[in-house]
């Protein structure tokens, strides 16, 4: 892997051996992570659940078998003065009264650029190397959320960090469910929707809404990750499946020595909303230029634009 100049002044990713489709390349740890959703009983350093289940059930105690099955909290203790959580593998955390004062001044409707952005100033996390400028921050329309001497890290923020779920407590509930159970039956289905009114949930609700009581998402910057570039047909993919704020760089096809890593900023699929022409193209530009600030010139848009082939092949 060796990082180089896109050729558009900016940063890329390269590989410099052959990967086969599903290799994984690299594994990295965010520089700077900031809780966007979920739990507040997380860890103020790494964002990790610190969610028991009596965190989640409240209509009746949790059974034996939940309380089996629910894996032991990382919880070490509290900040004293403002509260904070911390886990047993970072301890105490000396710029949590910092990052709760920073963050208690946003409005609620900040985007969680501006929340990284605030965090990453908190903690003195340097993101110097990612893209980014203050002008940035006020064509996204973010200046009306962050001083000045701000605007330039916000703009970092925005156009390079991964929004990262990190691995929800429930998951460990739901697979010992799935083995008494059985995937899909009508029993593990009677078993989780009890679970999820006992838990002040519509029976009917999604496992996202369990997932939102007792895991975190992040918003996060990864050194090596955030200078890989956008291609709407991609050969690599970002994967985010730990407890804390990690990222799995995963080749999605043969890549050889020398190649571009490259890695899709949006989700294709949807944009093209089953189309491949250059209409799907069109839209994928519009909501790059909006998020991103750049006109993609990847193969795939190129081709869609002349209305040639098919942008699968």
């Amino acid at each position: 892997l060796s990082t180089t100049g896109d050729g558009r002044g900016g940063a890329g990713l390269a590989a410099t051996r052959e990967y086969e489709a599903g290799d994984v390349i690299f594994v990295e740890r965010a520089l700077v992570a900031a809780a966007i959703q979920g739990t507040t009983h997380r860890c103020s350093r790494c964002c990790r659940s610190l969610a028991t289940v009596d965190d989640v059930v409240d209509r009746r105690p949790p059974s034996d078998d939940e309380r089996l099955a629910w894996p032991a909290s990382e919880s070490a203790g509290r900040c004293f003065d403002c509260g904070s959580f911390y886990c047993n593998a970072c301890g105490p955390d000396p710029a949590c009264c910092v990052v709760v004062a920073g963050l208690a001044t946003l409005d609620d409707a900040a985007p969680p650029a501006v929340r990284l952005a605030v965090v990453a100033r908190a903690r003195g996390e340097a993101v110097a190397l990612c893209c980014g400028r203050p002008d940035d921050a006020r064509r996204l329309g973010l200046d009306r959320f962050v001083p000045e001497d701000l605007l330039e890290t916000t703009a970092k923020c925005a156009l390079n960090s991964f929004e990262t779920k990190l691995t929800s407590p429930f998951t460990a509930l739901y697979s010992a469910l799935s083995r008494r159970h059985g995937r899909g039956t009508p029993e593990i289905r009677a078993a989780l929707a009890e679970f999820k009114d006992a838990a002040g949930l519509d029976p009917d609700a999604s496992d996202d809404a369990v997932r939102a009581k007792c895991a975190v998402t992040c918003a996060a910057i990864f050194a090596l990750a955030s200078a890989a570039n956008h291609s709407c047909r991609p050969n690599c993919q970002a994967v985010a499946d730990f407890d804390q704020p990690h990222l799995e760089l995963r080749a999605t096809s043969p890549i050889l020595a020398g190649d571009e890593l490259t890695i899709s900023y949006i989700d294709v699929a949807r944009c093209d909303g089953g189309t491949n022409d250059a209409r799907a193209a069109a839209r994928r530009r519009a909501r790059l230029q909006a998020n991103y600030l750049f006109h993609c010139e990847c193969p795939a848009c190129r081709l869609g634009c002349v209305g040639g082939g098919s942008l699968m092949s």
